[in-house]
């Protein structure tokens, strides 16, 4: 069979990543640097790990999340290598799309876009979970000269829509987004840190440790006298996803030309159809590149809550992605 499809056994890698904790120090919190990157309407933010003379890898966060969604991830990735992790449009310290405008999937891969235009990349590696997977997914297809690899966390490609189904939920996210337009930004409810991160981890149906939590917590709020509000804008719970069949997927695939790794949480189900992912998965295969897809244990925040897990799989295939050059 031509890919890896493996379900990892968690006493096996208990061991093997207590020695990638150990030899993974050179890269730390410490050596992070906030950066800002302009944009017509304002702002992206992000954090830069590791040495600014090098190209990054650049890392998308999931839906409602932000760039701290990497913190525990990135000290376990090899450190010579250097890691740009975003808060995508809307979250964290980035700007937020001004009033009376959508969130929509193409304005965010334009977003990346700008980012590697920005930094005069000439590729881009992209390490992402979640939603920011269904961005690489089509970075990757619209621009696949320029993409050397896309990691895709628990997801690999937007959602295969039903129109029907579809049109009945933009309806009702028209009437969000308007009526989300008309509420004052400084009238957030407000709660205090616990009530917070409470309710981040009932939300995320036992995605979420109270630990991971707090991690996303600083870039996910602000202090208005000792209670906190959320940073995001609140339009962005009426993302508009476009209306793309599985063929459609299945055309875009085939444009897909760099190397892939798709990790997927077993305890998270599948956000498509599983045989509609793991036919994207074969197609790209079809164009000769690295392509990996593993079945590793923990939830949908798998590599925020256990990155021991995810992370040999990860440095392994940067590390074969490397060897390619040679």
């Amino acid at each position: 069979m031509f890919l890896s499809r493996v379900v990892v056994p968690a006493n096996k890698l208990y061991l093997k990543n207590r020695l990638v904790r150990y030899i993974n120090t050179t890269l730390s919190e410490s050596q992070t640097e906030e950066v800002k990157i302009p944009l017509p309407y304002g702002h992206i933010s992000g954090k830069w790990w590791g040495s600014k003379n090098q190209r990054p890898i650049l890392c998308l966060h999931g839906w409602l999340d932000n760039a701290n969604s990497f913190d525990t991830l990135i000290p376990l990735l090899p450190p010579e290598y250097s890691y740009l992790a975003v808060d995508l449009p809307g979250h964290g310290y980035s700007s937020h799309f001004p009033r009376g405008l959508f969130y929509r999937i193409n304005d965010v891969v334009a977003v990346i876009r700008r980012i590697q235009q920005y930094y005069n990349w000439p590729k881009i590696s992209l390490l992402s979970h979640s939603f920011g997977a269904s961005i690489s997914f089509l970075y990757a297809s619209y621009f696949p000269k320029e993409v050397d690899f896309f990691v895709g966390l628990d997801m690999l490609k937007p959602l295969s829509w039903n129109p029907e189904k579809h049109f009945k939920q933009s309806s009702q996210k028209i009437n969000q987004m308007i009526k989300y337009d008309l509420l004052n930004p400084e009238a957030s409810p407000a709660y205090d840190k616990a009530q917070f991160l409470e309710r981040n981890v009932k939300n995320s149906n036992g995605s979420l440790t109270l630990e991971s939590a707090e991690i996303l917590f600083s870039r996910a709020t602000k202090d208005v006298g000792g209670l906190y509000t959320l940073r995001r804008d609140i339009k962005v719970k009426t993302f508009l996803y476009p209306v793309l069949t599985q063929k459609q997927h299945m055309e875009l695939a085939g444009m897909i030309s760099c190397n892939v790794l798709f990790l997927k949480a077993d305890k998270s189900p599948f956000y498509d159809v599983q045989s509609n992912v793991e036919d994207v998965i074969y197609l790209i295969k079809k164009n000769g590149k690295l392509v990996e897809y593993h079945i590793l244990p923990g939830t949908h925040h798998f590599h925020l809550n256990t990155p021991e897990v995810p992370a040999p799989v990860i440095s392994s295939f940067i590390k074969k992605v490397d060897m390619q050059k040679l």
